[in-house]
């Protein structure tokens, strides 16, 4: 099991939103019940899981926790699906919410 962090362009998750993984090996490694620290625009680290991981994109579920701002945010579930390679190496973008 290994843990990624990544780091979030905004400071919560939303359809369209773009996050970006700081070791780009995870494209290739990255598996079920892998950890991820996820670091949000205002600085706050979450923690999240990967689910569903397919070469295509994969399904991240992100911890309740609450923006520098205060407001709480519950725990998600995100399909992110992989940026191509020639666009942003380890570039991520959320699809939609997951069931």
């Amino acid at each position: 099991m290994n843990t990624w962090r990544l780091s979030a362009n905004n400071t919560h998750l939303y359809p369209g939103a773009h996050i970006r993984g700081l070791d780009e090996s995870m494209r290739e490694y990255m598996r079920n019940g892998d950890r991820v620290l996820l670091e949000f625009a205002d600085q706050v680290i979450v923690a999240a899981e990967v689910c569903n991981a397919l070469p295509q994109g994969w399904t991240l579920a992100v911890d309740a926790h609450t923006t520098a701002k205060g407001t709480a945010i519950e725990p998600k579930r995100w399909q992110v699906r992989w940026l191509p390679r020639d666009q942003r190496p380890g570039t991520m973008k959320i699809q939609a919410r997951a069931s």
